[in-house]
């Protein structure tokens, strides 16, 4: 879905095969196909690489990061997940070497569940622990593997609170009542800073925030029964998108991208 100026259009990528999107980097995407394979597609070139499996755990036990570490030029894939034993362990696996190596396990209690789908910046990537009713975020830096847990600036208590990443910084969205959400930033000095308050006459508790602009500006949400809304920080007003609905598209979870000639080849992206 491509959207400009509160119009979205739906295209077919033309890729077949897939069963699961796992997480997005730079225009790359991580994916398994059919029999469960993890993949790294670039769909702008059509270019394709075939992972090594890690562990192997049911899909509602494990969590899986994608990100580009600026300092070593490196994209890595992180495997967070739930062992046979109820123990959470930890793997990453480097493009560069294309192998698994196991790093310390994150603390017990840190994860509750797998649920929410990770965001990346800056070679960190960052969780919600829970679907609901947490005061903490989780954090891990790829280059020195050590996980961080720091507080949210409020308690996160509804099902469509959500991490988004714009301009390199992470936001956070919290549903406060029927009628409010809240949008905080975190700054480079680990401080959480509100960005704005949407107030609505109406109810917004169904509203999942998919993506910010990358000029922080617009907040983008989806809705039950297809629906797209975008929230202009500035102007502070809620508009429906009009979508062409000519092809079949339905989501549960919407992941950003840009087309771009990147590939895991590179020393770093291109733009």
């Amino acid at each position: 879905m491509e959207l400009k100026h509160k119009t979205a259009t739906v295209t077919d990528p033309y890729i077949s095969g897939f069963r699961e999107i796992l997480a997005t980097c730079n225009g790359l995407i991580l994916a398994t196909n059919k029999t469960g394979t993890l993949l790294i597609l670039n769909p702008t070139t059509r270019k394709l690489l075939q992972l090594k499996s890690g562990t192997l755990v049911p899909p509602r036990d494990e969590s899986y990061g994608f990100v580009f570490t600026p300092r070593t030029q490196q994209y890595k894939v992180v495997h967070v997940f739930r062992d046979e034993s109820g123990h959470k362990d930890t793997e990453i696996l480097s493009l560069s070497s294309m192998s698994w190596t196991g790093v310390r396990a994150p603390a017990i209690g840190l994860f509750r569940d797998f649920t929410r789908k990770p965001v990346s910046t800056s070679g960190i990537i960052y969780w919600l622990p829970s679907s609901q009713n947490v005061n903490y975020f989780v954090s891990m830096d790829t280059d020195t593997e050590q996980f961080t847990r720091m507080d949210l600036p409020v308690t996160t208590t509804g099902m469509n609170d959500r991490l988004i990443e714009s301009g390199g910084l992470l936001n956070f969205v919290a549903h406060l009542t029927v009628y409010r959400i809240q949008i905080w930033t975190l700054k480079r000095e680990e401080m959480w800073v509100k960005k704005c308050t949407v107030n609505m006459d109406y109810d917004v508790t169904g509203l999942v925030p998919i993506f910010m602009t990358k000029s922080g500006r617009f907040l983008v949400f989806k809705m039950w029964k297809e629906a797209i809304y975008e929230y202009d920080m500035e102007e502070e007003e809620m508009g429906k998108v009009l979508v062409d609905w000519n092809r079949d598209f339905n989501y549960k979870i919407a992941f950003t991208h840009l087309n771009t000639l990147v590939s895991w080849d590179n020393l770093g992206p291109l733009w």
